[in-house]
């Protein structure tokens, strides 16, 4: 890859990098001022819609998942002695 093209990437990148930050900050604002009783309908119905959509079945409980999590928090933080 010639030094110009990776130039060219690393300016995308850097572009992207501050496009993204610019749209967690709009989103973060919108989320903040976004007033339910003006868009009660928009939010009922895309509640409506999720809770007709299938779930996959579980295969075991969320208990046991955060169990599953904690004990491999617990081995990650142990220091080898």
């Amino acid at each position: 890859m010639k030094s110009r093209e990776r130039q060219q990437i690393k300016k995308w990148i850097s572009i992207w990098k501050d496009a993204g930050k610019m749209l967690e900050e709009t989103r973060g604002k919108e989320l903040v001022n976004f007033d339910y009783w003006k868009n009660w309908r928009v939010v009922d119905s895309l509640l409506d819609a999720a809770m007709k959509t299938p779930a996959p079945p579980r295969r075991k409980s969320g208990l046991v998942s955060m169990q599953d999590l904690f004990r491999k928090w617990r081995r990650a933080s142990k220091s080898p002695t």
